[in-house]
């Protein structure tokens, strides 16, 4: 599978940030839809397929974290499953142990290598 064909949802509250994820995924063809914090983010999932979800950590409303949670406790066991990466501009040993209980499968450093987030895109479109 082509990353292009990927159904992401980007959940980032930064104007910026989502700016440059918008370019960035649209130079590999990919129109993501977007989540301005955790809550949107969740109400999305519920009622879209998502192959990705690229989850900002520190989020208004909800965080990236409690977003994760309800996600991962969808009834749908099989969506429950999508594989989550986290946007974080902290990478401490400490974050990353959060990161791998919250149930977030990988994570990407703030601000990212566009490569290292192609990379991780391609490993999970190979598997679909």
């Amino acid at each position: 599978m082509n990353i292009s064909s990927l159904s992401i949802l980007v959940a980032e509250d930064n104007p910026m940030n989502t700016l440059l994820m918008k370019k960035l995924l649209a130079k590999w063809d990919i129109t993501p839809d977007f989540a301005a914090n955790g809550e949107d983010a969740v109400k999305l999932f519920s009622t879209n397929n998502y192959d990705l979800i690229l989850m900002d950590i520190h989020m208004p409303i909800l965080d990236g974290f409690e977003a994760t949670a309800l996600i991962r406790n969808d009834a749908n066991q099989l969506k429950a499953k999508t594989p989550i990466i986290a946007l974080t501009a902290s990478v401490a040993l400490d974050a990353r142990e959060k990161i791998a209980q919250a149930g977030i499968n990988d994570f990407v450093s703030k601000p990212f290598n566009p490569d290292e987030l192609k990379e991780k895109l391609e490993e999970i479109a190979a598997k679909l």
